[in-house]
């Protein structure tokens, strides 16, 4: 009996690193060419782009702002709908505030699996939401937890949208210290880099946890890319320098450490 127990461990652990290898490529690299989706800026220029994911949240996402206006650093909030809709006063202070925004679905449903009709609702309703708060209509999207299948794409295409990605994250969700979310970040970050860090929810949902040690880390994070050099930039400003810029047919996807 101990010995089925324990092939059947091993299988499950066998199956979890599968799923986890998978998924990793899939969000950092993509299979195939990918020239709608955008993970990354021009690797041969010094600028980056700070992200948060899931927000406005009451709690958190004014000290951010607050931290960002201090340092005259631009960033980029993927904004869930139900939380603009409950505080759209702090996503209308994004925008006024000179940041960029973007859809994140209206109640962070990942949209595999999904049917169309779903995703359609997650979509369309948050780029209403997001107009009705702010008076911007947003051309961003991120995917809850970067999942997206063929018929997200087609849509948002259709939409005028630009699937947007990331190549570094904080790994903040799992609410580790202030200073190991700062120093993933800074090991991690190269010339064109994509940060991914969170203004709300927790491992599994939108709502909940504490971002505490994002607040903490974000100065740290600033800081220490400043001293090399780095100059921070929009999401929308990062497309059209490297636009501009890049002139390789590929999407622009560099090796990613595992997450």
């Amino acid at each position: 009996k101990s010995l089925w127990v324990a092939r059947g461990t091993a299988a499950l652990i066998l199956v979890s690193f599968v799923i986890l290898t998978f998924f990793n490529r899939y969000v950092y690299r993509g299979f195939g060419k990918q020239v709608d989706v955008f993970r990354h800026g021009n690797p041969e220029l010094k600028l980056v782009a700070l992200t948060f994911d899931d927000g406005p949240d009451p709690k958190y996402t004014p000290r951010i702002l607050d931290i960002l206006k201090e340092y005259q650093v631009p960033a980029t909030f993927f904004l869930v709908g139900m939380h603009v809709e409950a505080n759209p006063q702090i996503a209308k202070r994004i925008v006024e505030e000179g940041h960029d925004i973007g859809n994140h679905t209206y109640s962070h449903q990942s949209l595999v699996p999904a049917t169309k009709a779903l995703i359609d609702q997650q979509i369309l309703k948050n780029d209403q939401v997001i107009e009705s708060a702010t008076g911007k209509k947003p051309y961003l999207f991120r995917p809850p937890r970067g999942v997206y299948n063929d018929y997200s794409r087609k849509l948002l295409l259709a939409e005028k949208y630009t699937l947007v990605l990331w190549d570094v994250s904080g790994q903040d969700w799992s609410e580790i210290r202030a200073k190991d979310i700062a120093r993933n970040v800074l090991r991690e970050t190269k010339d064109g880099s994509i940060i991914l860090l969170h203004d709300s929810g927790n491992l599994i949902t939108a709502n909940g946890g504490s971002r505490e040690n994002t607040i903490k880390a974000l100065p740290m994070i600033i800081e220490g890319l400043q001293e090399k050099g780095y100059k921070f930039v929009t999401i929308s400003d990062m497309i059209v320098i490297t636009g501009l810029t890049h002139t390789e047919e590929e999407p622009i996807t560099e090796p990613i450490p595992a997450q």
